[in-house]
């Protein structure tokens, strides 16, 4: 029974991966760690390549994920109604390709963050390097407005973490840890969980 229920599990995952899945929703953190990892190329810097796809595009988010068993990354950027996506491949930050999205609600939404992205002082590349720098050595693989806030979202050693960033001052506003780890925690408190004044156990 344990042989087939593995077998089960090997071909389920072997499917996802097929057709493709967002490393954000695989809360395996060795998964996203060896995928994240792998990648020649930043965030960044692939936002900055979808940029130059896209010149008069405001970005709306960005992400590494899986399709056919390979990590792409996703960029998203609205040019007035028109929503692009542009996969970059993470070795070499050459744009693979361009498509457009014409669905009402994911135009909606992207305008909607496009908007908060457009107001902010702070651009894409200093959110990031934010992020990673609340969590040393961690390395960033998405990037969205959430809340009318910037989210990055690293893994490192320790695990996942969900990093909020004020859009007007570039403040880090909250870090939450993935619910494989421990709970939210405030910038600064590595230990997850909430804790009281001179609590160090974590917990009320």
């Amino acid at each position: 029974m344990l042989t087939i229920a593995r077998k089960s599990l090997f071909i389920v995952t072997t499917m996802l991966l097929a057709v493709g899945c967002d490393l954000a929703d695989d809360r395996n953190v060795a998964h996203v760690r060896e995928a994240v990892t792998g990648a020649e190329s930043s965030l960044a810097e692939a936002i900055d390549a979808a940029a130059q796809a896209v010149p008069a595009g405001v970005l709306v988010d960005a992400e590494l994920e899986v399709e056919a068993s390979k990590p792409v990354y996703e960029v998203r950027l609205l040019d007035g109604d028109a929503l692009t996506k542009v996969h970059v491949d993470p070795d070499t930050a050459a744009v693979l390709r361009t498509e457009v999205d014409t669905d009402a609600d994911d135009i909606a939404d992207a305008t909607a963050a496009a908007a908060v992205l457009h107001d902010s002082p702070l651009d894409p590349a200093a959110a990031i390097a934010t992020a990673e720098a609340e969590r040393p050595g961690g390395i960033a693989f998405e990037f969205e407005v959430k809340d009318g806030l910037l989210e990055v979202e690293v893994v490192d050693d320790a695990g996942l973490f969900e990093i909020r960033i004020d859009p007007a001052d570039g403040s880090v506003v909250e870090v939450d840890i993935s619910d494989d780890h421990g709970g939210a925690n405030e910038p600064g408190d590595d230990n997850g969980g909430a804790n009281e004044p001179g609590d160090d156990n974590g917990g009320a």
